[in-house]
Formats: structure tokens, sequence, C-alpha cells
């Protein structure tokens, strides 16, 4: 609990009998509301995993590897929804990234890759984390 709620939480009786202890109450409400929450579920998680060969690492220096894999996230995030924004120019990665890496992508809530929902993964993460969030 934040520290302040926790000391007002301490001054509160369990009947108020007094208008000093009933005053505890309504500070409560004007400060914090009436309703409490104790944890809360709001959405999902994407993580994208880049694995590059130790060739490929000796090779280039850690800010073009860096560049690449931004680089890499759009393309892949592109490759994944039908609806994304494709308006604005992707840059894309070197043949020679992509010959040294691989690409994994982990959703949560879970999104199930058939060749139908290949290119929808993105939407329908989206559209199940906003109806069954798992964070």
């Amino acid at each position: 609990f934040d520290p302040i709620f926790s000391r007002s939480l301490s001054n509160l009786v369990a009947n108020p009998t007094t208008d000093t202890q009933q005053m505890y109450y309504n500070q409560i409400i004007s400060t914090f509301g009436t309703h409490y929450i104790s944890s809360i579920v709001i959405g999902g998680v994407v993580e994208m995993f880049t694995q590059v060969s130790s060739k490929y690492q000796e090779y280039y220096n850690k800010k073009s590897i860096e560049k690449q894999m931004s680089i890499g996230f759009e393309y892949q995030q592109a490759q994944m929804s039908a609806s994304y924004n494709r308006s604005f120019q992707i840059s894309v990665t070197t043949e020679e990234f992509k010959k040294n890496t691989e690409i994994e992508v982990k959703f949560s809530p879970s999104v199930m890759t058939t060749p139908t929902t290949k290119h929808k993964q993105w939407d329908i993460w989206l559209d199940r984390a906003s109806s069954t969030p798992v964070v």
C-alpha cells in the first residue's frame, strides 16, 4: 500500500461514534475515493527475441546490430498485421542480417500461428489482450 493510505487506515475504528472518528473516514473518501482495488489485469505482452550469430557480431559493431534489430522489429510487426500502417517507409534489413539472425516472437495472451493467421497475429493479439488481459 501507499504509506499515506496505510497511515490513514490506521486511524479508522470499526464503528465510528464521534465526529473525529467519522472525519477520518470522510478524509479517506475525499482523498482516495470510494472504491479500493488491490490488483488489476490490464493488457498483454509481446516479446521479440533476436538471436544474432557470433560471426555477424564479430564483424559488425553494436550500433549497427541494434539498428538492424530495430528495423527488423518494425518489419516483423508489419508482417504480422493485416492492418499495420504501411504508409510510412520501413527501412529494409540487410540480407546478410536476415541470414545471420533468428527471430522468435512470444505473445501473451498466446496466439496460435497457422497459415491463415500468419499475417494477422498482431491484430489477433491486440484483440485478445483487450478482451482477455493477462498482465
